[in-house]
């Protein structure tokens, strides 16, 4: 096929210098970085970024039927950084209840959706107050409902599983949240960094 091929062991260890690499990122960005708005939109997009991959992930891992339902959870904790502090809680006893606990309900885990969403309320208050055309009361609307699903949720719950074993619970509310941030993103966009565009073609000057 003419591409290089690399073996399995070469390609974990580049990805373990890219992690390296993108964690050293993440530590200049959250020491070295004034505190001015630049940085809170940059630690926005960064919190809604990982809550919606966070949604992705267990959508995909944790609600189908399985049979490896061991084996997928503690992959699921290594893949968020939280296999550690799962075993510091519960030694070596996997749960599905408390495993969704940690990754979706959990107000300390700084990797739970959880904390995304209230480290997004927190970050909203920061933000300069200005006119757009999205009122800040619609935007924190849908900070509010996406935060009350979530604390709300039960995470005994969600782990019942339907006839055919699917997670439909916890389905369900992480389907809800992937949905509403995309639209809660939009909505910051509007309101604080493409109104200038949104002008131009509102006049038709934006050809």
């Amino acid at each position: 096929s003419g591409l290089n091929q690399i073996s399995i062991s070469e390609a974990i260890e580049r990805v373990g210098r890219l992690i390296v690499d993108l964690l050293a990122l993440a530590g200049l960005t959250s020491e070295s970085l004034v505190r001015t708005h630049a940085w809170q939109f940059l630690e926005l997009g960064r919190r809604l970024e990982r809550a919606e991959h966070t949604c992705e992930l267990l959508i995909t891992t944790l609600c189908p039927p399985t049979d490896n339902g061991n084996p997928i959870c503690e992959a699921v904790l290594e893949t968020t950084d939280s296999l550690m502090t799962y075993r510091s809680r519960y030694m070596n006893l996997m749960r599905l209840a408390p495993v969704i606990d940690l990754l979706v309900t959990d107000e300390t885990n700084p990797r739970s959706l959880r904390f995304q969403l209230d480290r997004i309320a927190s970050l909203m208050k920061m933000l300069p107050s200005v006119e757009g055309p999205v009122g800040l009361d619609a935007i924190q609307r849908i900070v509010m409902d996406l935060r009350y699903q979530v604390t709300t949720a039960d995470p005994t719950h969600l782990s019942e599983t339907g006839e055919d074993g699917t997670l439909e619970h916890l389905r369900t509310l992480l389907t809800n949240v992937a949905e509403g941030l995309p639209r809660l993103a939009d909505a910051i966009n509007a309101r604080y960094l493409i109104h200038t565009e949104s002008r131009q073609l509102l006049t038709g000057t934006g050809r």
